[in-house]
């Protein structure tokens, strides 16, 4: 049911909100997110083009809450004032969507707040025509309060393709990289270069599941990996479709025994 005027939207709570969408009434439940959802995170006023930015938002609630947040690099500051509210949401999952990043972009990441749980964040690039502001977007990120929450970490195919990509560098200057248990670095175009220096990374000493897979690797990452201290957590590892000989896929099922899928 629409809402006719602003004494009805007053008396309308989270609640309302709620079982709009449960009973898939999109059009009332948006107009309660614009009239509410800046109240709910605390704002004392709604913020600039909130009209824009509620419509960006509200994709993420599902029957009136956020389990999965889904953010796109290109509409990011539309909803970085509900940040509050997303601290307070059952959400598990984040999703970053990486096209067009202006630097105020990389800003507004930077500004998102951790969760009081581990969720699982998931970055994929699109694309944009200025891959340099993406790597910016991605470096910010990576050092972004929010990814003190993030035990799951998934970066592939950020830089399919490439070698060199300066992946395995800002995952090394995040100082959040120690609170991760599961990443996946998969279809990135990593050597062995990047393995060797990824292997000698002491803050990786709490992963438990690390993909490699759909790489550049060879038997001498896969020797840094096997001769690795810091991965002595690891009981899964993934490096199927690389480059690694019998010489390296020995030194590995020795180091990880059933734990290797190669």
């Amino acid at each position: 049911m629409p809402l006719t005027s602003p004494a009805v939207i007053s008396t309308r709570p989270r609640a309302e909100f709620i079982r709009a969408q449960c009973a898939g009434a999109h059009t009332e439940a948006l107009e309660l997110f614009t009239a509410y959802a800046w109240q709910w995170t605390g704002l004392s006023a709604a913020p600039d083009k909130w009209t824009l930015g509620a419509a960006t938002a509200i994709p993420s609630f599902e029957r009136g809450f956020v389990t999965q947040l889904r953010l796109h690099s290109q509409s990011l500051a539309g909803v970085i004032p509900l940040r509050q509210l997303f601290v307070c949401e059952p959400i598990t999952e984040v999703l970053f969507e990486v096209g067009v990043a202006r630097p105020e972009r990389a800003t507004a990441a930077r500004t998102l707040l951790p969760f009081p749980r581990p969720v699982a964040v998931k970055v994929t690039r699109l694309w944009s025509p200025n891959r340099a502001s993406q790597d910016a977007f991605f470096a910010a990120l990576l050092s972004a309060p929010v990814m003190a929450s993030a035990s799951e970490v998934t970066l592939a195919g950020l830089s399919p393709g490439r070698t060199g990509t300066p992946l395995v560098p800002w995952l090394s200057q995040s100082p959040f990289l120690s609170g991760i248990r599961v990443l996946n670095l998969s279809h990135n175009g990593f050597g062995d270069p990047e393995v060797c220096d990824l292997a000698q990374n002491p803050r990786l000493a709490r992963v438990e599941r690390l993909s490699l897979a759909h790489n550049r690797i060879s038997n001498t990452g896969a020797i840094a990996l096997a001769r690795s201290p810091h991965l002595r957590n690891v009981t899964r590892i993934d490096l199927t479709s690389n480059r690694i000989g019998g010489d390296g896929l020995a030194a590995l099922a020795a180091r990880f025994g059933n734990g290797l899928v190669a």
